[in-house]
């Protein structure tokens, strides 16, 4: 398991650049260490498999970078790990959560 505490948000223009068919990537880090990517793919792009080797990179359709970006302005911690029954990445919130939304 890897936890975070920060992030950044890159997105990208178009054009064939490095990687081409991503079009947002958004970095993990723990401090200054780099524990993992997230990178979305355009539509019509074939979506390579998640990545078990550190740091851990999962890839994802563009249209769940509005889910992602909700679950990371979650306030409490969060991790990102593989999961190898699943085979990909799970990125989830590191505690219990209470319940609706006026919870104290």
């Amino acid at each position: 398991m890897a936890n975070f505490s920060s992030y950044t948000v890159q997105v990208r223009g178009t054009g064939s650049g490095i990687e081409h068919g991503v079009q947002a990537v958004v970095t993990l880090l723990n401090g200054t260490t780099v524990v993992a990517s997230v990178r979305f793919w355009d539509v019509g792009f074939k979506i390579p498999n998640d990545t078990s080797v550190s740091p851990v990179v999962m890839n994802v359709p563009i249209a769940m970078l509005p889910a992602i970006m909700d679950i990371l302005r979650h306030e409490g911690p969060l991790q990102i790990d593989f999961n190898s029954t699943l085979g990909r990445l799970l990125l989830h919130t590191a505690t219990l959560e209470p319940v609706g939304e006026d919870e104290t």
